[in-house]
């Protein structure tokens, strides 16, 4: 085993425990060991960041920059209040309702976008109907890939 491939097993390691423990935030964890790595000269620079040019993380992130203001922006109150009017007479109906309107709005957007969009939103309405969040996230993933199927617009492999 030669001395590099130790220092690169000692950072794996190090990296492993640090996520284990959580010691530092996963983001800080991942960037700085990253950035160790740079620092070492085991990844070049054009390298280490080449990643960030990814479509699939400038989506993702345009997707948290969006669920974030929507939130923010009080769109999601009205439509959380909108929606519990409806469905307001009972538990089941009131999820019903809930799951269908993603399922559509799922049709035209992509899934990942929706499931982001409407976590918040899940789990304020599991509040409000006394359910645990848990028994309803998982119909939501279902409901907004249920909708992509409809019109293959917002599957998840668009």
């Amino acid at each position: 085993m030669t001395l590099e491939i130790a220092i690169v097993l000692f950072i794996i390691g190090l990296a492993f425990v640090l996520f284990l423990t959580e010691a530092l935030p996963i983001d800080v964890t991942a960037l700085s060991i990253l950035g160790l790595m740079i620092l070492i000269g085991y990844i070049p620079p054009q390298d280490a960041i080449m990643g960030f040019s990814n479509p699939a993380v400038i989506t993702i992130s345009a997707l948290f920059i969006l669920s974030y203001s929507l939130q923010k922006s009080g769109i999601l109150e009205y439509l959380v209040l909108r929606l519990l009017k409806i469905g307001s007479k009972s538990k089941i109906f009131g999820l019903i309702v809930y799951l269908f309107a993603i399922a559509i709005a799922s049709a035209f957007v992509n899934n990942t976008a929706i499931v982001a969009v409407f976590i918040p939103i899940t789990i304020r309405v599991a509040q409000k109907f006394d359910v645990n969040p848990s028994k309803v996230l998982i119909p939501l993933s279902y409901a907004a890939i249920l909708g992509g199927t409809l019109t293959l617009v917002g599957t998840s492999t668009n």
